[in-house]
């Protein structure tokens, strides 16, 4: 789908659909988009915008009495002090340091607040603050008031007319702000162990601000709180003047005091708000989460890692179900009435606890009233969507200072550590297939495509080809569990699969190593006997022809075999010829006179080998590897097996006959033709007609899920599309499509040969094509256990789409779109299993 912005007017916005023949413009009204309300966000380049300015002095009459009343008031809290000093004038500054403590608490007068604020820090020529640092246990009370200090909640209401209307616009008395960080940078430089507290204080009043810099001047936080553009303007200037100065005290105070760079990210990670938080404040915070980043760079890691896991936590709550549906993860509590009697032994505590069970179910029944499923994967998905998209945009800032490689060495232990481990995680692990794309485009590939040698060696050290040997490395691993080797078979098979910026030469080489496992594997079970006694010993053997404990015992074996059967649904032709390639470059090599500085333009065969014998050994195996995949990833191996002869006959017609016997979809039912999912358009078209096409069907009998499936979230999307492999289409497909052309083809040539006696041929064509329409029924109820299509979708023959369609531009469309095809019905597939 293509889009296009059209200025007219209000800039409406025209969506042009690419899966009808005629162009159709929706015009919507720029002022009611969704885009007008969505998050955006420009990184700042520099902060040279964050500083505390200076604080201005009251008048020498005025601020004279008050650094005096501030400096007695502290020093009669010195015991030495206190046993020289005349008893009336202790009394007097005793209570003069009381009054202190009650402004400071109730700060009802902001004027005299400003004037103590200075005074603490300039009285005695700095002798008060000396006095308050050395004795911090006597002075703990007016501490802890000082840092617990809101000083932004001081709001002055100015009335003003805009436009003939009156307007309220609350302001802070920014002097007042200045006085107060300035004596927090003098606390803190003084002594250092005043650092923990001045970072909550400002990190805690960081969060009640938009994250306004030079470069972004979008309200979130305060968006609802303004009308009119006048106001608009002066609430951006308004966080735009605290947030500067809040920044500019935390960078000051990092750099006084150096080991604040590991406290502050202690204090960013115990506020990091909560996954059911809502959207404005989460974005916000990843927002200033980020601009701290510009002066704390040594925690990036540890900040990416953070919004990983947060994000993470939101995907979960995302369950896609068998069926497909699309819920929110329900909380498990529905229980906690038989729970909490167990807690009380008395009769009156028993009825407290029910009580308080009557309150919670009462509680949580509003809840669910208030807000529907529906609106909750709404919600949920668009925060993701939000969270996602600044994630990306983080990474794309941040390769210009520091490579794609770097940056994959800091997420790569947040994957190791949380994504691998999470069970069917959808979104989040997109940055890592996100990065391998910008290390790919660092290459300047296209520019070398003349040279050859060039950019074979380019691509040896490609960090995809890094990130696939990793997850070979976790799937041969012997010392891990068993579920994690598992998990990084899925991986592999996904991202080798789906990346644009694997080649065919490490797409071969992980299908290789694969094989070697799978070869291995079958050497240790030479025997049904052997494989048997291993259930046996499991204690898994509940008959002798029990499937479920087959594959609970070997699941291993089974879950790689499936990554190397659904790398090749995927890439089998380009590895097949690949390898084709590879050994005849081997067979004329002249390694006699072969030079040590020649740069091979293939690896050796050996190491990708994919020929005949290994996959007939493999399929042949008495544990049937190929009959315990998911269904649509057999046929289409199958159909792949047949064209390029990867098993050998008579082996591949019994495996046919297997599949078809194993085919899930109702025998005599004719399938009818199903593209993939393209544009957002047709998303929705095809959910509307009952399902989704493409390897859409079939048993799942391992539980499957691949981790690079169709990205499907709305705004972050245009990040993973430029570097996201779509399904090109069956071989089934494509062999009917020849089939047709050459019928077609056929019947011109018999037209310009045919003389003569038209009844006599029309009526054996008729006949003809009856016995063909039998025959086509049949032939396609036998090969559709084999091709890639829905038994629960009917698409029109017109539909041409194909997923190659898929642009950035398709984001235009209005969110509902997306939010539907999210909750859509999936059948299991390879494009659509989650």
């Amino acid at each position: 789908m293509a889009t296009q912005l059209k200025k007219s007017g209000g800039i409406p916005k025209v969506f042009k659909t690419s899966d009808v023949t005629e162009t159709v413009e929706i015009v919507v009204d720029a002022d009611d988009a969704e885009t007008s309300k969505e998050i955006s966000w420009i990184p700042c380049k520099s902060m040279n915008w964050a500083f505390v300015p200076k604080p201005l002095l009251p008048p020498k009459e005025e601020y004279d009495p008050v650094e005096k009343f501030v400096y007695d008031a502290v020093r009669s809290r010195s015991a030495k002090d206190r046993n020289c000093a005349d008893p009336e004038q202790q009394k007097s500054a005793a209570l003069g340091y009381k009054a202190i403590l009650e402004l400071l608490k109730k700060g009802n007068d902001t004027t005299m607040l400003k004037k103590v604020l200075l005074a603490l820090r300039t009285s005695g020529d700095g002798t008060t603050m000396g006095m308050i640092v050395r004795n911090s246990k006597m002075h703990s009370n007016l501490l802890h008031l000082i840092f617990r200090l809101d000083i932004f909640s001081f709001e002055n209401s100015q009335q003003t007319s805009i436009g003939g209307v009156d307007s309220v616009i609350t302001s802070c008395d920014l002097s007042l702000a200045d006085a107060y960080l300035n004596l927090t940078v003098a606390l803190v430089s003084a002594n250092s162990v005043f650092l923990t507290p001045a970072l909550n204080m400002l990190w805690r009043c960081i969060q009640k601000t938009d994250a306004i810099t030079t470069e972004d001047r979008q309200l979130i936080l305060w968006h609802d709180k303004v009308k009119t553009k006048e106001e608009i303007e002066a609430m951006i200037d308004q966080q735009f003047q605290r947030n500067s100065r809040l920044h500019g005290a935390l960078s000051k105070i990092l750099h006084l005091v150096p080991k604040g760079h590991s406290e502050i990210f202690t204090v960013i990670a115990s506020d990091f708000p909560f996954k059911l938080a809502p959207l404005l404040k989460q974005a916000c915070y990843v927002k200033h989460c980020f601009i701290v980043l510009n002066y704390v760079p040594t925690i990036r890691q540890n900040i990416l890692e953070i919004c990983i896991d947060k994000c993470l936590e939101i995907d979960v709550e995302i369950r896609i179900a068998q069926d497909g549906n699309v819920q929110i993860e329900a909380s498990k509590d529905e229980d906690c009435g038989t729970a909490t009697e167990g807690l009380f032994s008395t009769d009156e505590d028993l009825q407290e606890a029910k009580i308080l069970t009557d309150k919670m179910k009462a509680k949580k029944e509003k809840a669910k009233i208030a807000k529907s499923a529906a609106e909750q994967v709404d919600e949920m998905a668009e925060k993701l969507d939000t969270l996602m998209y600044l994630v990306f945009k983080h990474l794309i800032t941040s390769t210009e200072l520091k490579s794609p490689r770097q940056m994959y060495k800091m997420i790569i232990t947040a994957f190791n550590s949380v994504i691998l481990t999470t069970h069917r995680s959808k979104f989040v692990q997109f940055v890592i297939l996100f990065l391998c794309g910008l290390d790919y485009d660092s290459k300047d590939h296209e520019k070398k495509k003349d040279d050859e040698e060039v950019v074979q060696a380019a691509d040896q050290s490609m960090l995809s080809r890094e990130f696939a040997a990793k997850l070979i490395d976790l799937v041969l691993d012997p010392f891990r569990p068993s579920i994690n080797r598992q998990s990084a078979a899925c991986y592999l098979a996904s991202f080798v699969s789906r990346s644009t910026s694997v080649c065919p030469g490490t797409a071969c080489e992980a299908v290789s190593a694969i094989l070697r496992f799978a070869e291995a594997y079958m050497d240790t079970y030479p025997t049904e006997a052997l494989a048997r006694k291993a259930r046996r010993g499991a204690g898994m053997d509940f008959g002798t022809g029990n499937q479920t404990s087959k594959v609970a015992v070997h699941s291993l074996f089974y879950t790689a075999c499936q990554s190397a059967f659904y790398i090749m649904c995927f890439r089998g032709r380009e590895c097949i010829e690949y390898y084709q390639k590879a050994v005849e470059y081997y067979a004329h090599l002249d390694h006699e006179n072969d030079d040590e500085d020649h740069i091979l333009l293939y690896p050796d065969p050996k190491l990708i080998d994919i020929s005949m014998q290994r996959w007939t050994r493999l399929v042949s195996h008495h544990l049937h590897p190929l009959m315990h995949c998911l269904e649509s990833v057999r046929g289409e191996f199958l159909l792949l097996s047949d064209r390029f002869d990867l098993i050998e006959g008579s082996v591949l017609e019994r495996l046919i006959i297997k599949d078809r016997k194993m085919a899930s979809s109702p025998k005599g039912q004719m399938v009818k033709k199903a593209n993939l999912i393209r544009t957002a358009a047709t998303l929705e078209k095809r959910r509307m007609n009952g399902g989704v096409g493409g390897l859409g069907r079939g048993s799942n009998p391992l539980d499957s899920f691949f981790p690079f499936d169709p990205y499907l979230l709305r705004r972050s999307y245009s990040f993973v599309e430029p570097y996201y492999r779509h399904w090109t289409g069956s071989l089934y497909d494509e062999s009917l499509k020849n089939e047709s052309e050459c019928e077609e083809t056929s019947n011109l040539v018999d037209d310009e040969v045919s003389i003569g006696d038209d009844d006599d041929i029309s009526s054996d064509d008729s006949d003809d094509e009856e016995d063909d329409s039998d025959h086509s029924i049949e032939d396609t109820t036998e090969c559709t256990a084999m091709s890639l299509t829905s038994t629960t979708c009917f698409i029109p023959e017109n539909d041409d789409s194909s997923d190659s369609d898929i642009t950035a531009d398709d984001l235009a469309v209005k969110k509902e779109t997306w939010m539907r095809e999210l909750k859509r019905s999936r059948a299991l597939s390879i494009e659509d299993c989650w």
